[in-house]
């Protein structure tokens, strides 16, 4: 009898054929393709494709990465073992040497297509971080640049890096890299026994670091990003296939059993979908592993012969998707972030067929022409394969140089600064202006700094923090991605920069991040927003809490309104229209409360004229590029206006100073609707 067929690695769906009555059961069963498992890759990349659209329905579509994980943890496993039976030792450089065929050709196509669009229709941030980015997704080590970068997933909703998709490439890339060597030590030194044992324990050691790291206070980039926290995923397949490979016949009532699992696995990844989403904290806390047992488990229901879950992943265009997932997902990304409401003027679904269609226009033709002949050896066979590698990489290195060969600046930069960071000492002799509030209080203050340096009439420090708002406490269970800690450190911080940069007028600018859903005790079990009467009284005491702080030295308080926002964000609560004007009446209610030590500036009105928002403004032109953060230009635009109205304020602020008695600023507890909050009172020195 001669050799069996050695199986397609590339295909990346085999698995053993169905006639399992006479297989050897100490041997793996020679590995065939199977739709199924196909299906189920075009399932996820649909999945996928809604998800960063920013549709609301599939907040959970973001796990399709996870089932890729697992799904290659199943096959690539299922491979290894099958030359290791086979052959007694696993061919390390024929294993890579079809990694690359499989996946370098689309991955230096979509870093090409990403260099042409980035020189092109990128925005400037996007095309300021391309070199690095792109750099770091062709060596496969994304996922640690954006961790160190601190890019958090739901960043992709604002304007994303147009590579940010190959952080999970860049992980089944390590994985590749470094599985097959384990494999090989652990077959030599325990057999299967010994491999099964050492995946199961780096499988929970995986999940309880991610657990360990866990912190609701903190952003989960880290968490999401690392390789060391999601391998549990793709070990949950590699273990599959460990326990696959190696099993007897199942017999009938084994095989209803394991289609069972299949649609309960089925049932939970749909689950997954619609009902989690990035703030779920149980997906931290061991979450994703069970999501990978789900996964699991519809591949166990697939590779059985016939059944539901088999036949549903079998059905229609689902395994043609599957075939060209890998290109439709590297490909996609750069016309998602591309290709926007703004740039295209388009409504939310014809944008989403259009960027559906520009990414299949290229998916297509890369499968079929590049893709495919390469991976079956009817392209770049002899030496021209040995060179292929060094000169594709060179080639995409070169187009990322001449695309980004004049980057420009970031036109949105969301850089905190802290008081360790800015002089906080006056040099211009004027006006002395501070600026808190969250990320697009950084733009309003780079402003406020422009201004201030053509006229030499004030000095600009800004205090403004990324993600933050002033409200503080409760339990907050929405889309928020930012729950930090340090967020309500304001008190400490900004005592400290009044005390050494002694203001006369502090900008004050929250957005939506004090608007989500709180719960405290005391309001009972269900969330409580703007506009309910206990919530709008604890916002007003925060508030009050941090005008008592601001202006403790005597300086005047300017708080503009909250502007509104794009509607292509996911971010719904924060950008929805109603909250953004309930919240801006509440600010009318502080005002005609604290009397002249604020005014409240309708910055709403002048970047959103009529309510309603716009990128386009005094002859300017994608003014906020990701719907909510000013561009350079408009930063520029808005510090002139406002400085202009803040320089009205000179002379009763150099009033105030003048006539300033020493205060003294210290911190009490006081209750507020059942729970203790800080409130800073103020005294004068009797003296």
């Amino acid at each position: 009898m001669g050799r069996a067929p050695e199986p397609r690695a590339e295909d990346h769906a085999l698995v053993a054929p169905p006639d399992r009555s006479t297989r050897d059961a100490s041997r793996p069963t020679r590995l065939e393709y199977n739709a199924g498992l196909d299906g189920l890759r075009g399932i996820g990349l649909l999945a996928i494709l809604f998800y960063h659209s920013g549709v609301n329905w599939i907040p959970g579509g973001f796990l399709s990465v996870s089932t890729f994980f697992t799904l290659s943890g199943f096959l690539i496993t299922s491979l290894l073992l099958y030359e290791w039976e086979r052959s007694g030792r696993i061919d390390m450089a024929r294993f890579w040497s079809h990694r690359f065929r499989r996946l370098m050709p689309g991955a230096f196509l979509a870093l090409a297509v990403v260099a042409l669009l980035g020189a092109t229709i990128g925005d400037a941030s996007q095309v300021a971080r391309l070199r690095g980015d792109a750099l770091a997704a062709l060596f496969y080590v994304s996922n640690w640049r954006f961790i160190y970068l601190g890019t958090e997933y739901a960043d992709m909703f604002a304007s994303p890096s147009l590579v940010q998709h190959f952080w999970s490439l860049s992980i089944e890339e390590q994985f590749y890299l470094t599985f097959p060597l384990l494999a090989i030590v652990l077959m030599r030194l325990g057999g299967r026994r010994a491999f099964g044992v050492v995946l199961a324990i780096l499988a929970l050691a995986s999940t309880a670091w991610m657990a360990a790291l866990y912190d609701p206070g903190l952003p989960t980039s880290r968490l999401y990003f690392g390789t060391d926290t999601r391998v549990a995923e793709i070990l949950v397949g590699a273990l599959l296939a460990l326990w696959h490979a190696g099993r007897p016949a199942l017999g009938e009532r084994g095989e209803r059993v394991a289609l069972a699992i299949g649609v309960f696995g089925l049932a939970g990844n749909l689950y997954y979908w619609f009902a989690v989403s990035m703030e779920t904290p149980w997906l931290w806390q061991g979450g994703f592993l069970l999501y990978a047992i789900t996964t699991a488990a519809i591949i166990l229901g697939s590779v059985q012969p016939g059944g539901p879950t088999r036949a549903f992943l079998s059905w229609g265009p689902f395994p043609w998707l599957g075939k060209i997932s890998y290109g439709v997902y590297i490909y996609h990304f750069s016309f998602y972030v591309t290709l926007t409401e703004q740039t295209t003027g388009l409504a939310p679904w014809p944008l989403f067929m259009l960027r559906v269609a520009a990414t299949f226009a290229v998916a297509v033709p890369s499968y079929y022409w590049l893709e495919l002949p390469i991976r079956r050896r009817r392209r770049l066979i002899g030496p021209r394969a040995w060179l292929a590698l060094p000169t594709g990489a060179a080639g995409v290195v070169a187009l990322l140089l001449l695309a980004t060969l004049d980057p420009p600046e970031s036109t949105i930069d969301l850089r905190a600064a802290t008081s360790e960071e800015q002089s906080l000492d006056a040099d211009r002799g004027g006006l002395r202006i501070m600026v808190v509030g969250g990320s697009i209080s950084l733009g309003v203050g780079r402003g406020l700094d422009r201004w201030a340096a053509s006229t030499g009439s004030a000095d600009v420090v800004n205090f403004a923090i990324k993600g933050c708002g002033i409200a503080r406490g409760g339990r907050i269970d929405d889309k928020r991605r930012h729950i930090t800690g340090h967020c309500d450190d304001w008190p400490r911080r900004w005592r400290a920069g009044i005390e050494r940069f002694d203001p006369d007028v502090v900008v004050v600018l929250v957005s939506g991040w004090d608007t989500t859903e709180r719960s405290f005790p005391a309001w009972g079990e269900a969330p409580r927003t703007i506009g309910d009467a206990a919530f709008d009284a604890w916002l007003l005491s925060e508030y009050e809490t941090a005008i008592d702080l601001l202006s403790s030295r005597g300086a005047r308080v300017v708080w503009l309104t909250a502007p509104c926002l794009a509607m292509n964000r996911r971010l719904d609560g924060i950008q929805d229209p109603a909250r953004v004007a309930r919240f801006n009446d509440l600010l009318g209610r502080l005002e005609a409360k604290r009397g002249p030590e604020l005014e409240i500036v309708d910055f709403n009105a002048k970047i959103c004229p009529g309510g309603r928002f716009t990128n386009r403004i005094d002859g300017m032109s994608d003014i906020r590029p990701d719907g909510a953060h000013l561009s350079d230009e408009a930063a520029t635009w808005v510090g002139r206006w406002l400085g202009e109205r803040i320089a009205a304020l000179r002379s009763d602020a150099r009033r105030a100073r003048a006539a300033r008695a020493p205060v003294e600023a210290r911190e009490t507890r006081a209750p507020v609707d059942g729970r203790e909050t800080r409130a800073v009172a103020r005294r004068g020195d009797a003296g």
